[in-house]
């Protein structure tokens, strides 16, 4: 299936989330011809809108750049690239700047300061609070995307990268979903924006549309994917009532400074100690209570924030963002005052393609911002850091690809055989009057497998058993077709994602496979125990001609000249 419209632009930003958007901001105030695309509706689809507790960054009096580095190193567990760190760390309160003079709000003190809060394993109160977080966010940078003259296409969905002769980015191949025609956007510079792929696992407190489709864009294009078996998974994801699954409630916000209440099991007894761990600690502690059992019917434990000594007033009254009113206004979900029933649930995707300083990916022309890009916070992550590397990381991602763009020569052509590859992925599928009945269900069964074999526990034995089941879903999926006819070819995308998330959950079990130990959010039962001395290293994915190539990388430390931030 051949492009029936072509599109040319200086840069060319794949997501629309926080990242994406602030890339696009960065590219277009740098003078580039911009263009953002989106599979979704901007604000209101991504995983960004999801966001409650903050943005990281060392405004407070007792905070400094040298104290959120060694956070970040220190809780990354050895695996944190420090050279990244350096950037986030030194980029953070200018970009927080900038948001506000985007028009996002934030928390004040009575005197007018930041509301700053004071989260796990971070050294002083580091967390700039939203004021109306992560759908305020978006709004403010919606609005300002809009105002910079770029060019924004929603309902856009990216089927693969286009590539010149050279190997250079060229552009995409895409689909534009409400009228279903194929549209071939030509580019010298192309950011991957395009978050995580939480979607894989069956529990979750991210977005469907969470389906790790830039992390394949740029693999089939030959970059590296780095760290994928490093998947965070929040303590407290909603498991129950049906309305309310895929919520998350802070268990954070149960420490004694906020709501002082607890997570208990079944039988009411408190299950983390205070004040509360980190996230890969906490989230270890809770599933070993429920593996032990003492946790619900349903294999969930209970956030409690009712017996709290604050009282019903004052925990309510913190209570008050946006995430907790939603759960009461529209799920019936009042945490103030009833019970929550939770479980750990993947919540962010730590590894993924591989950068260095400048966003860069080692493909010319193509970048890549978190959380679709890795190796910046190691094997866990502390609250706050996300956001703050969308915008670090975005707005360098965005002026490194308009300079490229600018200092190009000529609007590159893609290949012969890069167009043929990317309309050979819609074609495979297609047949008139054809309808994919078969789609939910594949789905679903792929979430259930990564869900048992690749979660919180992980063992050569299980993987290999995942092996076998990934390609069988794999074949089912061969037999799918759909009809291009008519306008938002939904089902089209559906596809797509979910190839791409099958191709991916076998990436991410041989990342899995290869670090034989446990470290931060990667659990193997059959080697349960951290070893500095054989893997303090990257594991690394890459493209060959018979297969993925598995290799272990080194950590970066600072570049040459540099010192720890002060």
């Amino acid at each position: 299936m051949n492009a029936q419209e072509r599109i040319k632009t200086d840069v060319l930003v794949i997501g629309g989330g926080a990242a994406g958007v602030r890339t696009g901001l960065a590219a277009a105030e740098a003078g580039a011809d911009t263009t953002v695309v989106c599979k979704g509706a901007v604000s209101r689809s991504g995983i960004t809108i999801t966001a409650g507790g903050g943005i990281q960054a060392p405004f407070h009096k007792s905070d400094s750049e040298e104290l959120f580095f060694a956070d970040v190193v220190k809780y990354g567990y050895g695996l944190a690239d420090e050279d990244l760190v350096d950037v986030l760390v030194r980029g953070a309160c200018a970009r927080v700047l900038d948001l506000e003079r985007y028009g996002v709000a934030f928390r004040k003190e009575p005197g007018g300061s930041r509301l700053q809060f004071k989260m796990p394993g971070q050294s002083a109160p580091r967390n700039v609070r939203l004021a109306a977080e992560g759908v305020g966010l978006m709004r403010g940078l919606h609005r300002a995307l809009i105002r910079s003259g770029a060019t924004l296409l929603e309902d856009f969905a990216v089927v693969d990268l286009l590539q010149s002769n050279d190997g250079s980015i060229a552009g995409a191949f895409g689909l534009d979903v409400r009228r279903g025609v194929p549209v071939e956007v030509r580019a010298p510079s192309v950011v991957v924006a395009t978050g995580g792929s939480q979607s894989l696992w069956d529990v979750t407190d991210c977005p469907a549309d969470a389906t790790g489709d830039g992390l394949m864009h740029a693999y089939r294009c030959g970059a590296e994917l780095i760290d994928l078996e490093m998947i965070l998974f929040y303590p407290s994801v909603v498991i129950h009532p049906p309305a309310a699954q895929g919520s998350f409630v802070h268990y954070e916000w149960l420490e004694e400074w906020a709501c002082d209440g607890e997570i208990r099991d079944r039988d009411g007894v408190p299950v983390l100690p205070k004040p509360f761990p980190v996230r890969d600690v906490a989230m270890r502690t809770l599933w070993q209570a429920i593996e032990d059992g003492r946790g619900t019917e349903r294999g969930g434990l209970w956030w409690d924030a009712t017996q709290s000594p604050k009282g019903y007033q004052a925990v309510d009254a913190f209570l008050q963002g946006q995430q907790y009113r939603y759960l009461r206004d529209k799920l019936g979900v009042d945490p103030s005052k009833e019970k929550v029933e939770v479980a750990p649930g993947a919540h962010y995707q730590l590894g993924g393609i591989r950068i260095d300083r400048r966003a860069g990916t080692g493909i010319p022309g193509l970048y890549a911002v978190p959380e679709a890009a890795g190796n910046v916070e190691g094997a866990n992550r502390l609250s706050g850091s996300a956001l703050a590397s969308t915008q670090v990381f975005g707005e360098i991602a965005g002026r490194e690809a308009a300079d490229l763009a600018r200092l190009s020569k000529r609007l590159p052509t893609p290949s012969t055989g890069s167009r043929r590859k990317a309309s050979d992925r819609i074609r495979q599928y297609l047949q008139t009057g054809a309808i994919p009945y078969e789609l939910p269900e594949l789905r679903s069964a792929l979430r259930r497998i990564v869900g048992r074999h690749l979660s919180l526990r992980r063992s050569a034995e299980g993987l290999e058993k995942l092996r076998s089941e990934l390609a069988e879903l794999s074949d089912r999926l061969r037999t799918l077709r759909v009809s291009l006819a008519g306008s938002f070819q939904q089902s089209l995308v559906e596809i797509l994602e979910l190839e791409n998330m099958l191709e991916l959950a076998e990436l991410l079990r041989q990342a899995a496979l290869l670090r034989q130990e446990s470290r931060g959010h990667h659990y193997r039962s059959d080697f349960p125990h951290r070893d500095d001395a054989g893997w303090t290293c990257h594991t690394l994915l890459s493209a060959g001609e018979d297969g993925p190539r598995c290799q272990r990388g080194p950590i970066r430390g600072l570049p040459d000249g540099k010192e720890t931030p002060r």
